[in-house]
């Protein structure tokens, strides 16, 4: 009679290992098919971002003649592109980790007090890069003009969205970055006059 029980009770044990067993590999099976989806749905995205904003590149560019306009516009299009997709594949890192069973609310805590931590001591260096952008896309300023920011003259040799590349005509290099930027005299814009004194002798 105890052998009975005894190895009733040990099929009952093997029965619900076998069902726990099943039961998570079921579920990890559910996570990784919900795992790849969320994968494939963020590529696609992705690739949709970057074809819709390769198209209004593409249209854009096709409106302009000015080289220098195009230029700004390819500029604007990276800048969006790289932006796009860091919004596309923070989200769906967060749905990821979510899936895997990870507590998303204390890690969303945390990225918010890194990020206003991060955002005050990067301020400067986030105002340049907008300043800079939107300089850029507004054609405030283009290579080869002769312009005068912030107390200093000379030929615009570079832009970037960091800062703007001068040189003087004593031939100096001068950086001035695009956040401390507030004026800027452009010289040479469309049309530019010479006004010069001639000395005439009575």
């Amino acid at each position: 009679m105890r052998s009975k029980i005894s190895e009733y009770h040990v099929s009952n044990v093997i029965d619900e290992f076998e069902l726990r067993a099943l039961s998570v590999s079921s579920s990890l099976l559910e996570d990784a098919v919900r795992s790849g989806l969320v994968v494939f749905l963020a590529s696609l995205a992705a690739a949709l971002f970057s074809r819709l904003m390769r198209r209004i590149e593409q249209k854009m560019t096709s409106k302009r003649s000015d080289p220098d306009a195009a230029r700004r516009v390819a500029t604007a299009y990276r800048t969006g592109l790289i932006f796009g997709r860091i919004v596309i594949w923070t989200v769906a890192g967060v749905t990821l980790l979510s899936i895997m069973g990870v507590l998303i609310a204390p890690l969303l805590t945390a990225a918010g007090v890194a990020g206003i931590a991060a955002g005050f001591a990067a301020q400067s260096l986030v105002k340049d890069y907008f300043s800079g952008f939107i300089i850029l896309l507004e054609g405030q300023l283009r290579v080869d003009d002769i312009v005068e920011i912030g107390g200093h003259i000379g030929v615009v040799e570079e832009i970037t969205l960091r800062s703007v590349r001068l040189r003087d005509y004593y031939g100096k290099v001068i950086f001035v970055p695009c956040g401390n930027i507030t004026n800027v005299v452009n010289k040479t814009m469309e049309y530019s006059r010479s006004v010069i004194d001639v000395g005439i002798a009575y």
